[in-house]
């Protein structure tokens, strides 16, 4: 209780200087300049990383505190590196805050519903914690890491994009150029499932050399491998949903309608926790996963619903076809990893230098499998990927 008592009093600096670079990359965000965020994102978990080890004293258990250190000094660090940024577009800070400014009215009235969405989220999770406690030991770990593994992909590629489309977005609605709204809002989505499809379903087929390499170490037995490959497969499942919500939101966003999804977010957490109590007794923490996957899947379905009702068309028939060829391309891609997969493994085995050489080699043929067959199947967003890598190529 002291130590994290003591944890608390150091961390409480953090969430001052988060919310700061929050309001400094939103700012920057909407001149169109992303680089400052991304660079204080990696800087932070830098610091994270360089504290928690140089402090490190397995002797003594306060010595975790570094960490603690380590998150203040890096969102202190997130937050100093876009000041420059800011400068040179001739933002400065004036100690002044006009409670009367229709802006300032503005922002308060759409961040209400936006700050009650983030709050669904940690209700979700004391819910799915009380709805794991039920199972055998080490289930809400297993769906916990599961949970951050299928995070990672949105995170890495839905969150990006979506970030960057977000001011194109918004300035569109502002002109009232409806069709290039449209346009934007479906290169993102169709983007994101063509980069997402694969991604899942190469998930499911090398999950179990996955968890060896990331996590079968010390006390995590084979038989945790196991254990966190359900939930990973029923996560899996729902990387495609998720990212797309990524995106749809702010869609609303920039129509100015932050309420419509909250009051999806609500339907969905409803469904979310019905799901688990239908299906924790049949698939066990499995369920759990499961549920959130379903749940995600009926977010998008209404949140794209209800936007098609305020834009009208939506260039639903691209975005179909984008899922329903990037699917058929991952499906043979599966094929082909899960042959080399079983292959490799019957010469070489399953310790972690064997695991890494099937995840590393599964990882580079499917991703030349997808790539042939994107290109076979004539998909826009294939050549769209290769168009901008050659074009950072040709500008080195």
């Amino acid at each position: 209780m002291v130590l994290a008592t003591h944890l608390t009093r150091i961390l409480l600096l953090q969430p001052l200087f988060m919310a700061l670079s929050g309001l400094t990359m939103g700012i920057l965000n909407s001149y169109k300049i992303f680089w400052p965020s991304a660079v204080g994102t990696v800087l932070y978990n830098a610091c994270i990383i360089f504290f928690g080890t140089i402090l490190a004293n397995p002797a003594k258990p306060e010595s975790i505190s570094g960490f603690a250190v380590g998150v203040v000094v890096g969102a202190i660090v997130n937050f100093a590196v876009q000041i420059p940024a800011l400068r040179k577009v001739g933002i400065r800070y004036y100690p002044v805050i006009d409670w009367r400014h229709p802006g300032v009215r503005l922002i308060g009235a759409l961040a209400v519903p936006i700050i009650l969405s983030y709050s669904l989220n940690q209700i979700q999770v004391v819910v799915n914690n009380n709805f794991g406690s039920l199972l055998f030991p080490g289930s809400i770990t297993a769906v916990w890491w599961s949970y951050r593994l299928f995070q990672l992909p949105v995170g890495i590629f839905a969150l990006a994009i979506a970030v960057a489309t977000f001011p194109t977005m918004t300035e569109l609605a502002a002109l009232k150029r409806w069709d290039d709204f449209r346009l934007t809002l479906s290169n993102a989505i169709r983007m994101v499932i063509f980069i997402t499809v694969p991604i899942s379903v190469g998930m499911i087929v090398l999950r179990f050399p996955l968890i060896r390499v990331l996590f079968e170490h010390g006390h995590f037995t084979a038989s945790d491998t196991l254990t966190m490959a359900i939930p990973l497969f029923y996560f899996s499942l729902g990387i495609s949903s998720q990212a797309v919500i990524q995106i749809l939101p702010r869609a609303f966003y920039a129509l100015q309608d932050t309420w419509t999804p909250v009051i999806l977010g609500i339907i969905a957490m409803a469904i979310n926790i019905l799901a688990m109590y239908l299906l924790i007794g049949p698939l066990a923490h499995g369920g759990l996963a499961f549920a959130t996957t379903i749940a995600a899947f009926v977010n998008m379905l209404l949140l794209f619903y209800l936007l098609r009702k305020k834009l009208g068309k939506m260039d639903g028939w691209a975005m179909f076809g984008t899922s329903l060829k990037s699917l058929i391309a991952s499906l043979l891609m599966a094929m082909v990893i899960w042959v080399w997969m079983e292959w490799l493994t019957s010469l070489i085995g399953v310790r972690t230098i064997a695991s890494l050489t099937v995840l590393v080699t599964g990882t580079a043929i499917g991703g030349i499998v997808f790539a042939l067959l994107a290109k076979l199947l004539k998909m826009k967003e294939f050549e769209q990927v290769m168009g901008l890598v050659r074009r950072k190529i040709g500008a080195r």
